[in-house]
């Protein structure tokens, strides 16, 4: 089998050459102007509020906490059991995808569909990985240091601690809903912060041709004090990054199986 990026011309020639390789994130899927390349059920989807008890403004501002606007104490909202939909997910992942094939001759078939002028291909899945998380991790503490608003003394304390938790894997393809129902039965208890994978590795069957095999990167800072600074919002839509030891070769190179970080085959 072969993992394949299927891409620009000028990009392949960057990539391989190690001068620069480009992660997205959620974010920037979700907004690229390109059908054939735009993914709007990127993330984990949207939270819906399905009940017919009316929403107190404590239980709607924990909810929707991500949607920028409030309800004012005292106030509630009686639904009459119209659902009410959020904004998709805050959490913002970098993301880095390309296509598992099991056979050669499939290759060309995908890549008519991308009508994409160059491929390269993934010939070490995790010293690729573990260099983009090195790089993504140089990356964010930069960007954090210079950064004019991110001043606060236990955001520069700890900046240095932080891990990028990378995770690869197929993706699965249904039409299952993405959506966190929130009713009567979770109200009191549903944090929107929780962060949930596996919808990250899931699109709709409409894009089942393409055989897309993911990698995520996550980053972590530990606990840190409530709304100092969440990572997984960041604002990020593409990074450009320079590899050195990248796994990347311009030659098909098949790959007998991929395994994850704790051995157990993932393909």
């Amino acid at each position: 089998m072969f993992l394949v990026k299927f891409t620009d011309l000028e990009w392949k020639q960057a990539a391989i050459s190690g001068k620069s390789v480009r992660i997205g994130s959620v974010l920037y899927y979700r907004e690229i102007n390109d059908p054939t390349f735009r993914d709007e059920d990127e993330g984990e989807g949207s939270t819906v509020y399905k009940s017919k008890v009316p929403l107190d403004a404590e239980t709607h501002n924990r909810i929707f906490s991500g949607e920028g606007h409030k309800l004012s104490d005292g106030w509630t909202i009686d639904t009459g059991g119209v659902p009410l939909i959020s904004q998709k997910s805050i959490f913002n992942p970098y993301i880095y995808s390309c296509s598992l094939v099991r056979r050669k001759k499939d290759i060309s078939a995908i890549e008519k569909k991308f009508k994409k002028s160059a491929r390269y291909y993934i010939s070490d899945v995790w010293k690729f990985v573990d260099n983009v998380s090195e790089e993504l991790r140089k990356h964010i503490i930069l960007s954090v240091k210079n950064h004019p608003n991110m001043a606060n003394p236990e955001v520069q304390k700890k900046i240095d601690q932080l891990e990028i938790l990378p995770v690869i894997g197929k993706i699965t393809y249904s039409n299952e809903k993405k959506e966190r129902v929130v009713d009567e039965t979770n109200a009191t208890s549903f944090n929107p912060n929780t962060f949930e994978l596996k919808p990250y590795f899931r699109k709709p069957t409409l894009y089942s041709d393409e055989r897309e095999f993911r990698m995520i990167w996550l980053p972590n800072l530990g606990d840190m004090e409530e709304d100092i600074f969440d990572f997984m919002s960041t604002t990020d839509r593409t990074v450009d990054l320079s590899l050195n030891n990248h796994g990347l070769s311009s030659k098909p190179k098949s790959i007998k199986q991929i395994l994850n970080k704790k051995g157990n085959k993932i393909a």
